[in-house]
């Protein structure tokens, strides 16, 4: 099923090792990446379209998220400028 988010270019989803969790990367007009983040009730398997998700982080250019096994964490990428014209990418917790 699609995120239903109006204006916001989703990609890259996510979901916790648990199942409770849904990550993705969001993009909208004129702003950076944004890491979302929509929960649903410990042990459902309703799905996680129709509810609001969470902003967690604004970066540069992120390209994608994963869980930690425990479902308690996950690492992110983002890839950032120096001096205006090297890009490089690095991995966050």
């Amino acid at each position: 099923e699609d995120l239903d988010q109006p204006g916001i270019f989703s990609h890259s989803p996510a979901i916790s090792p648990d199942g409770d969790k849904l990550l993705f990367i969001a993009k909208t007009h004129n702003k950076p990446s944004l890491v979302m983040m929509i929960e649903r009730p410990a042990g459902s398997s309703e799905p996680f379209t129709g509810k609001k998700p969470k902003q967690l982080l604004e970066l540069d250019r992120a390209q994608r998220a994963s869980w930690f096994p425990d479902s308690k964490s996950f690492v992110f990428d983002d890839i950032d400028a120096y001096a205006r014209y090297y890009d490089f990418g690095d991995l966050y917790k």
